[in-house]
This record gives structure tokens, C-alpha cells and sequence, in this order.
């Protein structure tokens, strides 16, 4: 689900790539933005190496990062306003709010996710931003960034959701509100991967349940969602650099055999 946030910004910004090209440049990005934080330098030198060697300009690669970053806020503040919504009591108490105020905050959300969408059918022309011209995307792409973002982070949510002790939660749609703060929370402190901010909130925002139960949750969920894509993504960026290094691998190869002979 991750890569079709960049293969929806690829395609607003004007690129034509294949999917296993800005899959790639997708999982690596994200992988280690996730694990090293400051994610739009972090995840964004991975996307520069990767899609500049594919073609696209310094102009598309930054649409593609900002795409990205707006697309995760739009489904964070739809999720977040619906939890907000649905759930007032519960969302009231972890925000130390009334019932109406937090209702009000959903519904704000919401309502600006909505504006979102519904500019792309106002506003048609580029904006011009120094002399370059940047395309806003459009209705349905708008309504795609939203329903992309919104999937990946309820199954986030969802994985984590299962990994937690019985009755430590409540619902689910609950969950999700406090999995957004606490996600958000270890977003804004820039601190790698939120270590140690996202256990604090989370804790903190679900009282019910033993402590040690709910961070051996945790630490299952940052092994399934951190460390081993990190790994995975380490493997896949390396095979990367070695298939644009071919021709000076297979120098290097030939070389070596050459000096074993002599040898």
C-alpha cells in the first residue's frame, strides 16, 4: 500500500516509471525513514538516488516527496476526524476535552479533507512557484490520496491492534485515535522511528492492561513494521546500486580473475 502513495505522486508530477521502479524507490524511502526519522531527508536522498537515475527531474522528485507527505496528513486527519467523530467520549478523555469539543475537532477534519477534494475540482490550472509550474492534482487523484493513506494506516493500526493484550484498547475505531497521537507524536519529535516517544503515548493513552504486556506488543509491532522492512529495504538498495554499477562490477570481476591466473 505504501508504494501507491509514490506512484500516485509519480503520476501527478508528470513521470511515466513502472511500478517495480518506484516500488523500490517507495519501500527503501519509507524503510528508512521509519527507522532513521527526519523522513523527508532521510526517506527523500533515497528517493533522489533512485529517481533521478530513472529519469525524473529535481522539480518531479520533490512533487513526489510533498505528494507523499500531504497524502499521509489527509488520511491521518480523515481518520483521525472520524475517530474523533464516532468515538467524542473516549477521544474527550485522552485529549482531556469535553465531548463536544473533541466532536468539533472531527468534524473540522473531516471537513477540510473534504475542501481538499473538493478544490481539485475548482482549481484545474498549475500553480506557478518561482518560475516552475506545479500541478495540483486533481478530483480523483485527490479522492485516491485520501483512500490510499486511509488503508495504510488502518492496517498499521491493525497490527498493532491484534498485538495488544485483551481489553487493553476497547474498539477498534477508539484504537485507531490513539494509535494516529501516538504515531503523530513520534512523527513530530523527528526522534528515530519515534522510539521510545510512540511506547510513552501509547501507554500513557491506554491505562487498561498490564505495562509489560502492552510494550512486548509493541516490540513485536517494531519488529514486524520497522526492523525487518529495514533490513529487507538494505538488501534491496544494495541489489539497486549494484545493478547501476553493473558495468563496473563486471570490471571488477574480470580484473580479480585476471590476477588469480597470474597468481
Amino acid at each position: 500500500v505504501l508504494t501507491l502513495y509514490d506512484l500516485l505522486g509519480v503520476r501527478n508530477a508528470g513521470g511515466r516509471l513502472r511500478w517495480h521502479t518506484v516500488a523500490t524507490a517507495s519501500f527503501t524511502a519509507y524503510a528508512v525513514a521509519h527507522n532513521v526519522g527526519f523522513a523527508a531527508v532521510s526517506g527523500g536522498s533515497v528517493r533522489y538516488r533512485i529517481y533521478s537515475a530513472a529519469g525524473l527531474t529535481g522539480l518531479q522528485i520533490a512533487q513526489v516527496i510533498a505528494f507523499c507527505t500531504l497524502t499521509f496528513a489527509l488520511g491521518a486527519a480523515a481518520l483521525g476526524g472520524i475517530s474523533l467523530f464516532l468515538r467524542p467520549a473516549v477521544a474527550g478523555e485522552v485529549l482531556h476535552v469535553s465531548e463536544l469539543i473533541a466532536r468539533s475537532i472531527g468534524i473540522a477534519l473531516v471537513t477540510s479533507v473534504m475542501a481538499y477534494i473538493v478544490t481539485g475540482y475548482i482549481r484545474r490550472k498549475p500553480l506557478s512557484f518561482r518560475g516552475a509550474q506545479v500541478q495540483l492534482p486533481g478530483p480523483g487523484m485527490s479522492l485516491l490520496q485520501v483512500l490510499v493513506a486511509c488503508a495504510d494506516l488502518c492496517l498499521a493500526a491493525g497490527v498493532l491492534y491484534v498485538l495488544m493484550p485483551t481489553g487493553s484498547t476497547g474498539g477498534y475505531i477508539a484504537f485507531l485515535g490513539i494509535y494516529l497521537l501516538a504515531a503523530g507524536a513520534g512523527l513530530i519529535s523527528s526522534v528515530p522511528g519515534g522510539l521510545g516517544v510512540f511506547e510513552t503515548v501509547l501507554l500513557l493513552l491506554t491505562p487498561a492492561g498490564a505495562a509489560d504486556a502492552k510494550l512486548a506488543a509493541v516490540l513485536a509491532y517494531r519488529a514486524i513494521y520497522y526492523a525487518l522492512p529495514f533490513l529487507l529495504a538494505l538488501g534491496v538498495m544494495l541489489a539497486h546500486e549494484a545493478w547501476l554499477q553493473r558495468l563496473l562490477l563486471a570490471r571488477w570481476i574480470a580484473w580479480a580473475r585476471a590476477w588469480l591466473r597470474v597468481v
